[in-house]
């Protein structure tokens, strides 16, 4: 929980409105510009957000955040593609500037 709050902080001072959703609703996904999920572990709960937001919202770009980035094979089987990785821990600078990318490629 506190990692979330952290993280809800860090997006709201580069500017932005964080939208914290647990568990995916028909419109979750709709009306956000970029979707950051933690993804821990094959078959976690960020593993399943964010295959749901790919599935939803195609052309919504995903910043995953973790331990360690989860192989790319793995990714394709789910149909999960990554604007940005993020490994913990990471600054604000770095936040930003995979805000920014995945901003960029949904351009």
């Amino acid at each position: 929980m506190e990692v979330r709050r952290l993280l809800e902080r860090m997006v709201r001072e580069l500017g932005h409105e964080p939208i914290l959703a647990r568990v995916p609703a028909p419109d979750t996904f709709h009306g956000i510009d970029v979707y950051i999920v933690e993804i821990d572990a094959e078959g976690s709960l960020g593993q399943v957000l964010a295959q749901a937001a790919s599935q939803r919202e195609p052309s919504l770009p995903i910043v995953g955040i973790g331990d360690a980035r989860p192989p790319a094979q793995e990714l394709a089987l789910l149909e999960i593609e990554l604007a940005a990785w993020l490994t913990k821990p990471f600054t604000l600078a770095q936040l930003r500037e995979a805000i920014e990318r995945a901003l960029a490629q949904s351009e």
